[in-house]
């Protein structure tokens, strides 16, 4: 509450003061001529700042009835007084002919009629009013309520008015006001002085061509153009009166700036050939009643005052109870977006590997529904396949059946093992026969060898039966000899007959004509034996040598039938050979026969099982097939929906990226946020705490903790500034009002 009047007060005055200084003039009233007979203006400038202060919202407000009292002050551009001149507008309201007054000025004058007064032994003056409105003026040698101090600087250094003049700088310009008026009042039982509760409104013009850069510490600058019009504020002895621990208040975190109570106007400028025409402070005593304050001096007032300040305390302690909650609940929301951001990148992630998956399922399904017609395709191929098939096997069920029948009734099996035992004593006779063969064959060769001996054998005896035929006229040695070597020959031929006659190979035929050469060698021998003894004839020889003729012919004819029979010996052996191999790969044959035929069977009857399996087998298999191939239909009439469902699930996994990496960014962002909420929240639970220690706890203490005492004050105050209402003096059953108008000296360079 203490903030909000004091911050008000300060805003009020000076809007006030401004907004009648744009105004520029205001209205002139009875006092205003009195005015211009004891205070001269120097400029309209200097003129339209006397109206602007003078008739500001804060000059005080003139009393409707009783005494109007304005004081002016004259001094030097420091602030020490030269003149103190009081004007007094007495309102005879009432008509009276008389008027009795109280006042201690000098050289009274009626200034704006013909009344006249008489001074009374007591110190009172009365005035012969005649029902008119009294205006006099008079000097003052009384102590001023408020004085005005003026100093002056120059680039930061202290300089006097007079030395100031025609300088160029930086330069400074201080109002200090001391308030004198003091009041001894009592405060819950003790006495304590207040000050009377004055507002020094304090106004000066500045030339635009001499002034730039215009500060104003406690008040404000405006500028119409040509010149720069400064206001400023200030409250001396107020903080004082309200007692107020500035140590205290200044601990109050940003307190004491916003309610500072200003007791001086700081203006600092950029000059060029310093000059500064009169200025102008006004001092009135009821600002507390222009800024509403006088309200709180009321008990309702101060007792919501108090109730409120309570709650504030009570507040404050929720308040800083709840910064705490609410610092945990954001550090719990900045866990809870730091984890959101991280799930939003690994979703954002997610829908990146998902929106890659939906690409390659896309793909995936496009393959899928080509394959899965291409199967569709397949399936009524291997319907028809596995239909055929178990038409075939049923047929080949049958036929292996039959087969199998057929060889059980037949006994193949066993006629193919009675043929491979056959075949095996087939092969072991055509071995013996090729072994007898072969003995044949050696004997044909011999027999064969021993006609062709005996065929030579005989011509060498038929040549020796000739030679004995030419020589039987011959010597007698000679035909011994010849005689002797045929012999030889004779009985070689014999034997060698002998050993063809009893080969096995050798045939009757050939037999009987080995017999017949027998016969005609012996009948040889018997001739040569008788002509070796010399009993034989020529006669006898020819003969011999026909008998000779027809063995050696039939020793040819042997010889030859012999050869023969060792051809057609060796012939008939190389052909038991073949026979003898011949059977033998026969007998292989059949044995492999015998064994084959064997696992045939063997095979026919697993055949014939299997083709029963497989019979079944196909027939489930057409069945299966049947139904994979209804069901690659069924398959693939969804092709279209599920490549279509695929595409719009690669879209909308796409979308899905798309939002997940805002949401990404915007948790992100969020997290952000909450770390500065965090950081934010920390900082004001900090500050709460602040608050409530060094604000609220010490506003309290500023105040004792009670406010009852400030709003005594408060009250006091009020009551201060609404019971001085005259510096002359006024009787005491007339009401009034008095103001201030202090003009200080111009500073202008002598030059």
């Amino acid at each position: 509450m203490y903030k909000k009047y004091m911050s008000k007060a300060t805003a009020i005055i000076l809007t006030a003061a401004m907004a009648v200084c744009a105004a520029g003039c205001a209205q002139e009233t009875g006092e205003d001529a009195m005015i211009e007979d004891v205070i001269t203006s120097e400029s309209d400038e200097e003129a339209a700042l006397e109206k602007t202060i003078t008739n500001s919202s804060f000059a005080g407000r003139d009393a409707k009835e009783g005494k109007v009292e304005t004081v002016y002050v004259t001094t030097d551009p420091t602030g020490a007084v030269n003149d103190v001149i009081v004007s007094d507008w007495i309102r005879n309201t009432d008509g009276s002919d008389e008027i009795n007054d109280v006042t201690d000025l000098e050289n009274i004058v009626n200034v704006k009629g013909r009344e006249t007064y008489t001074a009374n032994d007591d110190g009172t003056i009365s005035w012969n009013a005649n029902g008119a409105d009294i205006y006099y003026q008079g000097y003052s040698e009384a102590e001023l309520p408020v004085d005005v101090h003026v100093t002056y600087t120059l680039d930061g250094e202290e300089i006097s008015p007079y030395e100031i003049a025609g300088k160029s700088g930086h330069v400074g310009i201080r109002f200090d006001y001391t308030n004198n008026a003091k009041e001894t009042i009592e405060i819950a039982g003790d006495q304590t002085e207040v000050y009377v509760p004055f507002a020094m409104v304090s106004g000066l013009m500045l030339d635009s061509s001499k002034f730039t850069n215009v500060e104003v510490t406690g008040g404000k600058a405006i500028s119409d153009g040509n010149n720069i019009v400064v206001v400023g504020v200030a409250l001396p002895g107020l903080k004082e009166s309200l007692d107020l621990d500035e140590e205290k208040l200044d601990q109050i975190d940003g307190l004491n700036a916003d309610i500072a109570i200003p007791d001086h106007v700081d203006i600092e400028a950029d000059t060029t050939d310093f000059e500064l025409g009169m200025t102008l402070t006004m001092a009135s005593s009821d600002v507390l009643e222009d800024l509403g304050l006088t309200g709180l001096a009321d008990e309702d007032a101060v007792e919501d005052i108090e109730n409120n300040m309570s709650l504030i305390s009570d507040g404050a302690g929720r308040l800083v109870n709840g910064a705490g909650a609410l610092k945990d609940g954001v550090d719990d929301l900045k866990e809870g977006t730091s984890a959101l951001f991280d799930g939003s990148k690994d979703l954002y992630d997610g829908t990146v590997a998902l929106s890659d998956g939906a690409g390659q399922l896309y793909d995936g399904v496009s393959a899928y529904t080509s394959g899965a017609s291409q199967i569709n395709d397949g399936a009524a191929q291997l319907a028809d396949g596995a239909k055929t098939l178990a038409d075939g096997a049923n047929d080949a069920k049958n036929g292996s059946a039959q087969l199998r029948s057929a060889m059980e009734t037949g006994d193949i099996v066993g006629n193919a093992n009675a043929l491979a035992s056959g075949a095996a004593q087939v092969s072991e006779g055509a071995g013996s026969l090729a072994s007898g063969l072969t003995s044949l064959k050696d004997g044909a060769a011999s027999v064969s060898a021993g006609a062709s001996s005996l065929s030579d054998n005989m011509g060498q005896i038929q040549a020796g039966v000739l030679a004995l035929e030419g020589a039987v006229s011959g010597a007698s040695q000679t035909t011994a000899t010849a005689v002797s070597g045929a012999g030889t020959d004779i009985g070689t031929a014999a034997a060698t007959l002998q050993t063809l006659l009893s080969s096995e190979t050798m045939s009757d035929t050939d037999k009987a004509v080995i017999m017949q050469a027998l016969g005609s060698l012996e009948s040889a021998g018997t001739t040569l034996s008788a002509l070796s003894s010399g009993g034989m004839d020529a006669s006898q020889i020819e003969a011999l040598n026909a008998g000779l003729d027809a063995a050696v012919s039939g020793a040819q004819a042997l010889a030859a039938g012999a050869s023969q029979v060792s051809d057609g010996a060796s012939q008939v052996s190389d052909g038991a050979g073949s026979l003898a191999a011949g059977a033998s790969q026969v007998a292989d044959g059949a044995g492999a026969l015998a064994g084959g035929i064997g696992q045939v069977y063997g095979g026919v009857v697993a055949l014939d099982d299997g083709l029963g399996n497989l019979a079944s087998g196909a027939g489930q298999l057409s069945t299966g097939a049947g139904d994979l191939y209804n069901g690659t239909s069924t398959l693939v009439s969804n092709n279209d929906s599920l490549l279509g469902g695929a595409g719009e699930l690669k879209s909308g996994a796409n979308t899905l990226s798309d939002g997940a990496r805002t949401l990404s960014d915007g948790a992100g962002a969020l997290d952000d946020g909450a770390g500065q909420l965090s950081a934010g929240v920390n900082e004001l639970a900090d500050g709460i705490v602040k608050f409530d220690e060094e604000g609220v706890e010490k506003l309290s203490d500023a105040f004792d903790g009670s406010i009852d005492g400030f709003m005594q004050r408060i009250s006091a105050v009020d009551k201060a500034g609404k019971e001085y209402t005259s510096f002359a003096g006024r009787s005491d059953d007339m009401s009034g009002s008095v103001k201030f108008i202090i003009k200080t000296g111009a500073v202008k360079s002598i030059i």
